[in-house]
Formats: C-alpha cells, sequence, structure tokens
C-alpha cells in the first residue's frame, strides 16, 4: 500500500521507520539512566573514589549525548516541517520524510 498524496515509499517501511525514531526517542534516555545506574552502583561498592569521578564524567558524557540525539531529531524534524514544507515541488524525498517524522 502507498500513502496517498505524500510518499511513494510502501506503508511499512514508513511505520518501521516511524517505530525506529519512536524507539530511539523513548529508549536513549532509559539506557543513560539504566547505565549510569548500574556503573554507579559498581562504584559505590567498590568505595573507590577514582572510579566514581570516572564514573561520574561518563554520566555527564551520556547527558550529553542524550541531549544531542534529542536536538538532532528536533531539528530534523524542524527543518522537515518549517523550512521545507512550502517549498513548491521539493520532491517526493521531503514528502517521505514528513511522514516518517510526524
Amino acid at each position: 500500500m502507498i500513502l496517498a498524496n505524500s510518499c511513494s515509499m510502501p506503508t511499512g517501511i514508513v511505520n518501521l521507520l516511524k517505530a525506529v525514531y519512536n524507539a530511539v526517542l523513548i529508549l536513549a534516555p532509559l539506557f543513560i539512566v539504566l547505565f549510569s545506574a548500574i556503573d554507579m552502583m559498581k562504584a559505590v561498592m567498590a568505595g573507590k573514589n577514582d572510579v566514581m569521578e570516572k564514573n561520574k564524567n561518563n554520566l555527564i558524557k551520556r547527558i550529553i549525548i542524550g541531549i544531542i540525539v534529542f536536538f538532532v531529531f528536533a531539528i530534523v524534524k524542524w527543518v522537515f516541517g518549517t523550512i521545507l514544507a512550502p517549498v513548491d515541488g521539493a520532491g517526493d524525498a521531503w514528502n517521505c520524510a514528513s511522514a516518517i517524522l510526524k
């Protein structure tokens, strides 16, 4: 089945890409919290301050990476939704990307 008037990609592929997009948005913060909690528990159990400092730095890096992931998706969504939407003849690729990001 082809999406009407917006994209020539099969609906199954568009739905799969939407699912991956949504999964990344949901799983990224969960993995950050999970892995950071595991690392901090290991450091506390070991009782070494240098290991705790290293894990604290890893936590900060993970949070920054998570924020970057969200900003990249937000910027892409904004570009496809705001800037490229009014462009006439932008092409089928833009319509497909817009359909995936909705």
